[in-house]
């Protein structure tokens, strides 16, 4: 693709009197022209006057007409950001405090650039972005509605620390149509019957893939060397870069034995050594089973897998759900509905789920098939998460085709902790 104009001969023009023959916008406002050349275009964009625009992009070239856009619009998006600390972002420069609820209007971008306070409900209808620095968020209803909802991305993973905490009772917090209470709810802005398909939730933290982040590496593993009781360390089949203090989990091998919860106290060998902040309680194998019988066929693995239950992201109830009252065991929950999009990798789910009731699940693809791709296929997916003390499931994919659910951990889940809803789900 040339981008220099042609003047009405077709002879190509360069040089500064180019710059007047290109002319660019971004959400309806001017970026003025500076420089351009066969390959690029650089500009200067304008001030944001008035009020918000939607997202757009224009580039008009003289002599060769307007251009397409290649790929998706969420990728040739320019943003005017509004920091959330910033009054002027606020309308009435009146930023909003505890019980007050929030509109992110389309078009507009927030950047969480502090601690939010307890809020009511959410709606993001534009655009809302955890700033890199460690945030709390605190809501009971949180409705990415056609907007996008982002803490890292996978070419920019979040490396500090982001606690999205999600408040309400079983009885006294109102339950909205489809989507429930004391949850993240992601859709389109059409509803049931149609709309965009735009939609996103985004959450990716430390480690994620495919970017192959070494800060963390592999998150579950096997053991390669069978410790005893009293060890203080286990050998693991991949190195690991795991932050020293990190909670993990090691399965059992033995029946009648428990799962042992322990800490990092540091590592060596390159990682591939896992020192422990107390003794283990119970041996746990590190090999595999081989036999006679099992001659043409691969020997049977049964070796401790170890698991990192931390993540820099967490998505947790309130800590009125441990107990007993209105808020017991109804947790926070996430799901997908009416052509939303959700993209999870390396969060930590806590207190998540709502016991006894019906579809209130700790992450939830409903009904997004059949028919109707677009919204998952080669793009949905949760990975590398970890679920641990929830009180209704880890994953549900419930009458939805082509998600992806893999390398998470799920730990005193209630229920099944990965379940196929309706039977019919395929990939």
């Amino acid at each position: 693709i040339n981008l220099d104009p042609v003047d009405e001969n077709g002879a190509a023009i360069t040089g500064d009197p180019a710059n007047a023959k290109v002319q660019v916008s971004f959400n309806e406002i001017a970026c003025v022209v500076t420089a351009v050349n066969s390959s690029s275009i650089t500009c200067t964009t304008g001030e944001r006057v008035g009020e918000i625009k939607p997202p757009s992009t224009s580039v008009w070239v003289s002599g060769r007409g307007r251009s397409l856009i290649n790929g998706t619009a969420f990728q040739t998006t320019f943003r005017y950001i509004d920091k959330w600390s910033d009054i002027y972002s606020w309308q009435a420069s009146e930023p909003p405090v505890d019980g007050d609820s929030v509109i992110v209007p389309e078009g507009q971008a927030i950047l969480l650039d502090q601690n939010s306070p307890r809020l009511f409900f959410v709606l993001v209808s534009g655009y809302l972005e955890f700033d890199r620095r460690d945030l709390a968020f605190d809501a009971t209803y949180l409705w990415i509605s056609g907007g996008h909802f982002v803490v890292g991305t996978e070419e920019s993973p979040f490396l500090h620390k982001a606690t999205i905490t999600l408040h309400g009772d079983r009885w006294n917090t109102v339950e909205l149509p489809f989507i429930g209470a004391k949850m993240i709810a992601v859709t389109n802005t059409g509803g049931l019957h149609g709309g965009c398909h735009s939609e996103t939730l985004r959450h990716s933290g430390q480690g994620s893939v495919p970017c192959q982040v070494d800060a963390v590496g592999k998150l579950d593993l096997r053991l390669v060397a069978t410790v005893e009781a009293g060890a203080t360390s286990v050998r693991v089949e991949d190195p690991v870069d795991w932050e020293i203090g990190s909670r993990v989990l090691i399965t059992p091998t033995s029946r009648g034995d428990d799962e042992e919860l322990r800490f990092v106290a540091s590592l060596s060998e390159g990682g591939a050594v896992v020192h422990l902040d107390r003794a283990l309680d119970n041996q746990h194998l590190g090999e595999w089973y081989h036999h006679a019988s099992l001659a043409g066929r691969d020997p049977i693995d049964l070796r401790a897998a170890i698991a990192l239950l931390d993540r820099t992201i967490k998505v947790q109830g309130d800590d009125s759900t441990e107990r007993p009252g209105n808020s017991f065991m109804f947790g926070a929950h996430m799901a997908v509905f009416f052509g939303g999009e959700m993209r999870v990798e390396n969060v930590e789910y806590f207190r998540t789920g709502q016991s006894a009731n019906f579809g209130r699940y700790s992450s939830h693809w409903h009904n997004l098939s059949p028919g109707r791709t677009v919204d998952v296929a080669d793009k949905a997916y949760l990975r590398n998460n970890s679920y641990h003390h929830t009180f209704q499931r880890a994953v549900v994919v419930h009458g939805t085709d082509y998600t992806v659910v893999r390398d998470n951990v799920a730990f005193r889940t209630k229920g099944h902790s990965f379940f196929t809803e309706a039977g019919d789900e395929h990939y």
